[in-house]
């Protein structure tokens, strides 16, 4: 089995404002950064990333905002991530008709996040399209709510993010483990 790391976009929400943030305005950061992100600015994170030598990149919401996303702008994103060898393993988000619809746009194979905005009928419809969802545990304490989180959505996977584990006191080595 062949692995390979990605760098998630979502660590640069702070980066319109200087790197000036604090988790708790996590959202105004999310929408300074809906709304600044531009071409040029994608190009300036994709050379980042590959600059210290990621080919995969999960793409931060954000960065690709579905309500500036034409079918133009999604051509020239993705010549921007072939131009600096970066393939896009997922989309950091959730999945909703906007996220999904940037997804296909942006050949982007899965969506990973939370239900912010969205619901297991809303996942099942749409990922039959195409688009694999897996879900991102933030406050649950635990594996069975993990699992809980997910049930009633089909072919749901999990995107782990250890740091909101350790948040909520679970070890990431032994939660990964149980949750297969």
């Amino acid at each position: 089995m062949s692995h390979r790391m990605a760098f998630n976009t979502a660590n640069f929400v702070a980066r319109q404002t200087g790197w000036r943030f604090e988790l708790k305005n996590w959202g105004e950061q999310d929408r300074i950064t809906r709304e600044r992100t531009d071409e040029r600015e994608f190009a300036a994170i994709c050379r980042d990333v590959a600059g210290v030598g990621y080919t995969a990149v999960e793409i931060w919401v954000a960065h690709v905002e579905p309500a500036k996303m034409t079918d133009k702008r999604a051509e020239l994103y993705r010549r921007i991530l072939a131009d600096h060898g970066l393939a896009p393993i997922g989309l950091g988000g959730g999945l909703d008709e906007g996220s999904n619809r940037v997804c296909l746009q942006l050949g982007i194979p899965a969506a990973n996040g939370g239900l912010w905005g969205t619901d297991a009928a809303t996942i099942n419809r749409l990922t039959p399209g195409g688009v694999r969802y897996n879900y991102e545990n933030h406050p649950e304490k635990s594996v069975d709510e993990i699992r809980e989180k997910i049930a009633g959505i089909d072919g749901a996977g999990i995107a782990v993010d250890t740091g909101w584990l350790g948040s909520q006191g679970l070890d990431a080595a032994a939660t990964i483990t149980a949750l297969g």
